[in-house]
């Protein structure tokens, strides 16, 4: 009787051959399933709907969408995810950038470079500014309403996505714990935003198209 490992080894690549390679999608069935992933629409964007992630009803008329990001741990507290719009106005990026920092208390003795970041990046031919704050989180302030509560050990991550219809603030708020443990679908959020199809591509950035001169921030974000 043949040996049965010898055997193994002949009819195992013979097999293999048979089979044929492993099958890749093609190119049309990624971007189909890409389209067919459940998304954010906001009108000259839209956005990925990341898992574990539960959409809310917006607590006010100024916010365009509300989700929740859930906590790592049962005892811990959720981030917030809420974008704003205000057409015909908002301010300019650095504007909006420099008071949100100012939502923040920074820790004795962390360095400037840890504690706010800003990036400016294109997405799908879009300009995007990225700012991440790290310290003590004392939230924005309404005319007519009670401070917010302080978040001792919070992060911030603020996107402006700039537009036709001017610009969109995006801003992801919570405990560090929390917001650090959705740092991968926070990554897929930003990689995954796509222009609307009425949405026209940005011109590419030049030195005097990217100093903006206005110095008021958007209220209410």
């Amino acid at each position: 009787m043949p040996d049965r490992h010898l055997l193994l080894a002949v009819l195992v690549p013979v097999l293999a051959l048979a089979a044929g390679p492993p099958s890749v999608a093609a190119p049309d069935d990624e971007e189909a399933a890409a389209r067919s992933e459940p998304r954010l629409d906001l009108g000259p964007f839209s956005l990925p709907m990341i898992k574990g992630w539960k959409k809310e009803s917006p607590r006010s008329a100024m916010r365009k969408a509300q989700l929740t990001l859930p906590p790592p741990k049962e005892e811990g507290a959720a981030a917030e995810l809420v974008v704003f719009h205000f057409p015909g106005t908002g301010g300019t990026v650095e504007a909006n950038i420099t008071r949100w920092i100012g939502q923040f208390e920074k820790p004795e003795g962390m360095k400037e470079e840890e504690f706010a970041k800003t990036e400016r990046r294109r997405v799908d031919a879009l300009p995007v500014t990225v700012l991440k704050v790290r310290g003590r989180y004392l939230g924005g302030r309404m005319p007519g309403r009670p401070a917010p509560k302080a978040i001792d050990d919070a992060r911030m991550v603020a996107i402006i996505v700039e537009t036709s219809e001017g610009p969109w603030f995006i801003k992801i708020t919570g405990p560090r714990e929390t917001i650090d443990h959705h740092r991968g679908g926070i990554d897929q959020l930003l990689r995954g935003l796509k222009r609307g199809a009425e949405e026209p591509a940005a011109p590419e950035p030049t030195e005097e198209t990217d100093r903006p001169d206005a110095t008021k921030g958007a209220e209410g974000a």
